[in-house]
């Protein structure tokens, strides 16, 4: 992996646009658990790896919202799934 360009893009991964290339690392950060369609997610963002790429996925830790003050979001009308 190339440490000498680094670009940042922001991308719909439900809708897989092969014009875009491959990249080396795709982050999605606290996205996931708002997705209907997860499979559909993780398959565009695998197609968009390259080769020998890393995907980096985060979700909130539930445990440490349950502990935490933001109680109210885990029991929000928000379309969260938890993992």
């Amino acid at each position: 992996m190339s440490t000498q360009k680094i670009e940042f893009m922001g991308q719909d991964c439900l809708e897989y646009n092969e014009t875009l290339g491959r990249f080396d690392v795709i982050i999605s950060c606290e996205v996931i658990e708002h997705v209907k369609a997860q499979a559909r997610f993780l398959s565009n963002i695998a197609n968009y790896l390259a080769p020998g790429g890393y995907a980096l996925i985060s979700t909130p830790n539930k445990a440490l919202f349950s502990l935490s003050k933001e109680k109210s979001f885990l029991n929000s009308t928000h379309k969260v799934r938890r993992f």
